[in-house]
């Protein structure tokens, strides 16, 4: 039976619930103090939580969330509400609610987020599990030398790597490195937080570093991007697109230990692991005035190059198989495998984009052939629809596209039909 928490100041209200509830097949237990429920969420298993967002006592809905949400991450926080505290709600989902339901509750409406809270938690153990896999066979497996000289020099240090910059094409797996990094460290129990510098948003200085006139007890600035990373890893990609007020902030943060949130004071002491990339020569952006000269010199003292995918074929077999049980799981029952031969024809294809494009193309060979193997034929025509997809000189419209590899997909079927009766046969 599912179990649930609710975390809410008013005991009537949660005698209400619990009944309501119990009568949908749910089995709730609840709690009025919010030290004591702080403490039975994060030493208890739960399907999901219900957490008022207003106490009267010091230990507020927000705080509550933020420390459940960094000790166990996949657990569903459905954040409750009166109209009044709409805008904290709002900033309660920035902060990693699942959902938030207003006062007076419409029972149907909290029934139906239960459920998909439930099926999400669900996924979310699946893809960690999976996650956990990968890792694990890039710690056993034998990869490319390029991956493997990194790895292993990261390993031989007398003392940890706390600024790792990473350099390479777009899409080589800069960030799947990072998590690999992460796992592999003492601070793999921590969080690890990805953060992408993009030069069209305004507000991402706001989010790395947060905003001062909303704070939280321990001072810090709440909503920041560095403090959810704190006692872990903060990946930042693109740092070339991060103004240079903001690399400004961050060769501060990085030199002295601390930042200065927007309109603030001086945020405390955090205990981070920052792990950058680019795709882009930062030394000819120092030269010609576009990057930090001084952000760029305590980034550069443990620099990587991570080849393009074309480079370091080895890898391809591993990222593939991973590629494919995400996608197994992310269609429900399917489970699609891959032939040897197949490995071996998307390893002799040359990825101009990269592990995105790998994945890409993962996700068509599963989305289009969800039960069985996957042979090398298959392989061979969804690169060629891919390819067609990427190609607009062909001014093709995209149901014709599909309708052509459904087509193929059709022949696909029957013919693996035909093998398979002429056997039995």
């Amino acid at each position: 039976m599912s179990a649930i928490l609710l975390i809410d100041d008013n005991e009537v209200y949660c005698q209400q619930i619990q009944k309501t509830l119990a009568l949908r097949g749910y089995q709730l237990e609840y709690e009025t103090d919010p030290y004591k429920a702080l403490d039975l969420a994060l030493n208890r298993e739960w399907d999901v939580i219900l957490l008022d967002i207003v106490f009267y006592q010091d230990l507020e809905g927000l705080e509550i969330l933020e420390k459940i949400k960094k000790a166990r991450p996949n657990l569903p926080v459905i954040m409750v509400t009166a109209a009044s505290t709409l805008q904290s709600a709002m900033e309660a989902v920035q902060k990693g609610a699942f959902d938030y339901l207003e006062k007076p509750i419409n029972v149907e409406r909290m029934t139906m987020s239960i459920k998909h809270a439930f099926t999400q938690k669900k996924l979310s153990e699946l893809n960690q599990n999976l996650f956990n896999e990968f890792y694990r066979s890039v710690a056993t497996n034998a990869l490319s030398n390029s991956v493997r000289e990194i790895l292993n020099v990261i390993r031989e240090l007398n003392e940890p790597a706390e600024r790792i910059l990473l350099f390479g094409e777009k899409g080589t797996g800069k960030e799947l490195l990072a998590k690999v990094l992460h796992f592999k460290s003492n601070r793999k129990y921590g969080p690890f937080v990805s953060f992408y510098c993009n030069p069209q948003d305004a507000d991402q200085e706001d989010r790395l570093f947060g905003v001062s006139d909303r704070t939280d007890k321990s001072g810090s600035p709440a909503g920041s991007v560095i403090r959810q990373a704190d006692r872990g890893t903060l990946f930042i990609g693109e740092i070339s697109n991060l103004s240079l007020r903001g690399q400004q902030r961050l060769a501060q943060f990085v030199h002295d230990n601390y930042y200065m949130p927007s309109f603030g004071k001086e945020a405390p002491a955090l205990n981070i692991r920052l792990i950058v990339s680019t795709s882009v020569d930062l030394k000819e952006k120092v030269a010609d005035g576009s990057f930090s000269e001084e952000l760029f010199n305590l980034l550069n003292t443990y620099r990587f190059h991570l080849p393009p995918l074309r480079e370091r074929p080895e890898d391809i077999p591993l990222l593939a198989e991973h590629f494919l049980r995400e996608m197994n799981i992310q269609f429900g029952d399917a489970q699609s495998i891959f032939e040897t031969e197949a490995l071996r024809k998307l390893q002799s294809y040359s990825w101009p984009g990269n592990i995105s494009e790998l994945k890409s193309v993962i996700w068509l060979l599963s989305f289009f052939y969800q039960h069985g193997t996957i042979d090398g034929k298959l392989v061979d025509s969804t690169l060629q629809f891919y390819a067609l997809m990427k190609d607009v000189k062909t001014r093709k419209p995209w149901q014709a596209l599909v309708e052509q590899f459904q087509t193929f997909y059709k022949i696909q079927t029957n013919s693996e039909f035909e093998k398979r009766e002429s056997v039995s046969n």
